[in-house]
């Protein structure tokens, strides 16, 4: 087993570290964090511009069709910067509709995802429990959904949501749908824009085609790339920390000797 980087892998991480550096400076974080929705319409361009938000979904839906490595690598880049960006919830949107949409359904729209032209989330989380995957109490009935989902990433700039329901189905909640409230949550990390869901007899579309194994597979992706952007802001702080101690002096020499 080989555990590094192709040529082309690193030249992906070249780009992505290069490119981020020079839009994501400190500053520009700062303000995009006290920013309601986080990023810029320019921004979101320039990322979608690079294939980003379909670097997962398969080439015959728009996408590059590349592996969880090369969506790891910029991943971990996008921690390195901390750059704010829905990249990542429109990945997992595009990721549970690969996995557990129909042919029809697929090419609805991932084409869409993938191009950045529709952005997406997924919405998880109940109110006083986990992830509710098998265990929801989202209440779907004939075409329409009601309940509550709470720490829905970027929900506030998204076109659709992915909501789960319970025995691990999956609904797809367009953001103009009737019945449909976003608010705002207040979070910890202010790069990282949250919000409560509450759905009430909203029209939702079920993700026919869902297959427990897949849905877990695709779960398992975002994971994985969510732990490489904390990898990514784990590697900018200890190299900042190492800076500081070489840089800051008490009594007449560098704290770190």
């Amino acid at each position: 087993m080989k555990f590094e980087l192709s040529d082309d892998q690193r030249a992906i991480q070249r780009t992505a570290r290069e490119m981020l550096a020079s839009r994501y400076r400190p500053e520009t974080v700062r303000e995009l964090a006290a920013d309601e929705r986080g990023f810029t319409d320019s921004q979101w361009e320039e990322l979608s511009g690079l294939g980003w938000p379909g670097v997962i979904v398969p080439e015959d839906y728009g996408g590059l069709g590349l592996g969880a490595v090369e969506l790891a690598v910029i991943h971990e880049e996008i921690g390195y910067a901390l750059a704010p960006s829905p990249l990542l919830s429109t990945l997992s949107a595009a990721l549970l509709v690969n996995a557990a949409g129909t042919p029809e359904q697929k090419q609805r729209w991932l084409p869409g995802l993938a191009s950045g032209e529709l952005r997406g989330t997924v919405a998880v989380w109940e109110p006083g429990s986990g992830p509710a995957l098998d265990d929801s109490q989202l209440d779907p009935s004939d075409g329409h959904v009601t309940g509550a989902k709470i720490a829905v990433s970027d929900a506030a700039s998204a076109d659709l949501v992915i909501v789960s329901a319970a025995g691990g189905r999956h609904f797809v909640v367009e953001a103009a749908a009737e019945g449909l409230e976003i608010v705002p949550q207040k979070a910890l990390d202010p790069t990282r824009k949250l919000s409560t869901l509450t759905l009430e007899e909203t029209p939702a579309e079920e993700l026919e085609a869902s297959d427990r194994e897949r849905t877990d597979h695709a779960y398992a992706t975002i994971f994985a790339a969510l732990a490489a952007e904390n990898v990514g802001v784990a590697g900018r702080a200890l190299e900042m920390a190492v800076a500081y101690a070489k840089d800051r002096k008490q009594f007449g020499r560098p704290i770190g000797s």
